[in-house]
């Protein structure tokens, strides 16, 4: 049992899916994170996106002193093995919320205890009135959805939760031996990134332009106000992404003909592709996004990451190795902070994306002219595996990358 990784490519329309499905995993319970998020109020934590990492947890009790300026969330199923009346307790520094549901549905839960403030480690009782929930009846058996989320600001950081109740006399942190990962059972996450090849998707309105190979907005066009381009998607969210100039223009974003607001492209030029729109909370289906030119200056997109939330066959599940044997990665496994892209001695001219296996895009290069290898540095990732992505003309290659 565990989470798995799918990659699936069309070649086609030139997308990358990325497909996590979790089969319904038996063991460790995930602790995402988010990191570089300042301030201590929980509502800070950005958590309809994707987090910066994960882990698994033993116990409701996260790690000591970790790290500053960033939130977390903690989901599992509670299952009590004894019929009875069980009071629960938050600690944490900063601030922490601990949710609960009256079934396995988060969409029953309600927040039954919180911090505002901190707490030393398994300091029960310093905010008696916050910190400890009222007598909850749980039924033996019954699996009950639990969540955590906790904000860390700056200096020290902690967060557990403790219950009482039948045979627990003192309050005790919540264990593994009662406690199940949190899955919908065989649900998906697919990701699809939808890349905007140069010289831009030409849509029913006009054409929206790929931004990353401006060079002071020359890629870029101003038409009319009110121009636009439109596609159909499936899923529950669209985020944009575009890498532009400082005096950007800025684009309205209609879903089903709905406004979801305007959004400046007015960011730092030429550091990557930048999220510049997120549109969350869809329901799950088929939508159509408009996007209308809402000034006159220039604006465009790159690519669009478009998650969807559903079932899927487990027969359709294939993987994807690329049989091109063209390019070489080395060191590969790598743990040296560099890793090398050799085209095999063959001058190329190409883009080298890499693509984390939550579908974050977290290296995207500038065009690369005549070249027959490039090495990239690696030492800011976390070890685990990543996908190179070298687009070549209509031509995508994918390897597999390994930072220990």
């Amino acid at each position: 049992n565990g989470e798995y990784v799918v990659l699936f490519e069309n070649a086609t329309m030139g997308n990358i899916q990325i497909h996590r499905w979790n089969p319904g995993s038996t063991t460790g319970i995930v602790r995402e994170v988010w990191s570089n998020i300042t301030g201590t109020a929980v509502s800070a934590l950005p958590v309809t996106t994707s987090p910066t990492s994960t882990s698994n947890i033993s116990s409701l009790e996260g790690p000591t002193n970790s790290a500053d300026n960033y939130g977390a969330r903690i989901r599992a199923f509670i299952t009590p093995a004894t019929n009875g009346l069980y009071t629960f307790y938050i600690a944490g520094d900063d601030d922490c919320e601990l949710w609960l549901s009256t079934n396995d549905s988060p969409a029953n839960k309600v927040k039954i205890a919180s911090v505002t403030g901190w707490t030393s480690p398994r300091e029960w009782t310093k905010f008696p009135t916050t910190q400890t929930s009222t007598a909850r009846s749980l039924t033996a058996g019954t699996k009950y959805y639990v969540e955590v989320l906790h904000k860390e600001g700056a200096g020290s950081d902690n967060v557990a939760v403790g219950w009482t109740g039948p045979s627990i006399p003192s309050i005790t942190v919540i264990s593994g031996s009662v406690l199940s990962p949190y899955t919908s059972g065989g649900s998906t996450v697919t990701t699809t990134i939808i890349e905007n090849t140069s010289p831009g998707w030409t849509w029913s309105g006009y054409v929206l332009d790929q931004c990353s190979t401006c060079s002071g907005g020359s890629a870029h066009s101003s038409p009319s106000i009110g121009h636009f381009g439109e596609l159909t998607f499936t899923g529950t969210k669209l985020e944009a992404y575009c890498e532009t100039y400082s005096g950007a223009g800025s684009i309205e974003i209609f879903i089903d003909n709905v406004s979801k607001g305007v959004f400046s492209q007015s960011i730092t030029p030429y550091g990557g592709a930048t999220l510049f729109a997120t549109i969350s909370n869809l329901t799950q289906g088929v939508h159509t996004v408009k996007f209308v030119r809402h000034d006159n200056t220039e604006a465009g997109i790159d690519y669009l990451r478009i998650t969807s939330t559903g079932s899927m066959n487990v027969s359709s599940i294939v993987e994807i190795e690329s049989s091109l044997d063209e390019v070489s990665v080395y060191p590969n496994p790598s743990n040296t902070g560099f890793v090398t892209i050799d085209f095999n001695g063959e001058a190329e001219t190409a883009q080298v994306d890499i693509i984390d296996l939550m579908g974050k895009l977290v290296y995207v290069s500038d065009k690369l002219s005549n070249v027959s290898k490039v090495t990239l540095g690696t030492h800011e990732y976390s070890a685990g595996t990543y996908i190179i992505r070298i687009s070549k003309g209509k031509q995508m290659i994918y390897r597999k990358l390994i930072l220990n």
